[in-house]
């Protein structure tokens, strides 16, 4: 009998599906404005443009660099140590229409 109910139990467990989850991509919100303007000299560096850049959620972009100026879905991305004075603050690296950017 014992075996019966173990049996029961562990066919249910695999066969129930598992209650619904959020869905992480909807948490990207499409009202962020981008930090750095596409006419910065340093777009495509603080951008990560150079590097892989496609995400579907915040989770997928990281900040790199020596000075962590580089948002990009890339990890350990490497960069000379020089602080640039339009680096973004006061922003967040995150996923704006499904690239990796700097954004308020």
């Amino acid at each position: 009998m014992k075996i019966w109910f173990a049996s029961l139990a562990l066919l249910v467990a695999c066969t129930s599906s598992p209650a619904p989850r959020a869905d992480p991509a909807a948490t990207v919100t499409t009202n962020r404005t981008p930090a750095v303007s596409k006419d910065s000299r340093n777009y495509d560096l603080f951008e990560g443009t150079s590097y892989k850049n496609d995400c579907a959620q915040d989770s997928d972009c990281v900040v790199g660099g020596c000075a962590k100026e580089v948002c990009s879905a890339e990890p350990r991305v490497v960069t000379s140590c020089i602080v640039r004075q339009d680096q973004p603050r006061d922003a967040s690296c995150g996923c704006v229409s499904g690239q990796c950017l700097w954004y308020r």
